[in-house]
Parts: C-alpha cells; structure tokens; sequence
C-alpha cells in the first residue's frame, strides 16, 4: 500500500524508447473505473486536451500529460520536458501516485 495515497502503488516503467526520463507507463488497476479516474484528475487542474473514443489526454497544470486508453487502462505518463532531467523519474512516480489516489477514489465511489 501506498502510505500516502493509501491505496495499492501502480507498477511505473519508463518506455523503451525513452532516453531522457520523459516516457513512462503504467496500468489502472480497473477497466471500469477510467471514467471515475478523468473525473478526478479534472477536479485536481488537469483539463482533457481530446475526447476521443480509443484515447483520452489529460494535460496538468505542470504540463505533464496523461494519456488514458480507455479500453485496456494503459496509462502514458508524458512528463513535461520543463522539469529537470534529474527530477523526471521523481516527477513520474509522484504522477503515478496521483494516478493511484484517482483509482482508490474511483473504486470508493462505485
């Protein structure tokens, strides 16, 4: 369990492909709940830059972005290139705690 969010961490891995701390992935923990999850990420400033069927964007107010495939809950964690190389790996584990504290609020209101 996550101490601070008090719900299971999500298992956070930065993408093959990336070479400078700004690509990491994860999984929700719940196909179901991905509608719940947006909802709160916008109650906490992040504002969806598309609506479309198969991928949701989130911007935040940092302008990192979460990239939401509804149908399978893979998440893409975009960290903003703004943030300090050596702060990219923190900036993404504390995205992925977020992203875990919308998933415990989306499972209490189911």
């Amino acid at each position: 369990m996550d101490p601070i969010a008090g719900t299971p961490p999500l298992a956070l891995s930065r993408e093959a492909r990336c070479v400078r701390d700004l690509l990491w992935r994860c999984d929700l923990p719940v196909v179901a709940h991905v509608p719940a999850v947006l909802e709160a990420l916008a109650r906490r400033g992040f504002a969806e830059s598309t609506a479309g069927l198969l991928v949701r964007s989130m911007v935040g107010p940092d302008e990192d972005v979460l990239v939401v495939v509804p149908r399978t809950a893979r998440v893409e964690i975009r960290v903003s290139y703004l943030v300090a190389p050596e702060a990219r790996a923190a900036r993404a584990r504390a995205l992925a705690r977020l992203l875990a504290e919308c998933c415990g609020e989306a499972e209490a209101a189911t």
